[in-house]
């Protein structure tokens, strides 16, 4: 959870995310996770 003026909001972690598309079938939507979370890019900024 994190706190947004005031409020508590319930986040997911992509990579969750990702696991949670693939078992409700939405493979499209995990490919793209997946390959965002295995970018370079994202790499990087993790660093």
């Amino acid at each position: 959870m994190i706190e947004i003026a005031g409020l508590l909001v319930p986040i997911l972690s992509l990579e969750y995310e990702y696991q949670a598309y693939l078992k409700l079938g939405r493979v499209e939507k995990a490919k793209i996770l997946r390959r965002w979370l295995d970018s370079e890019q994202n790499y990087n900024h993790l660093i």
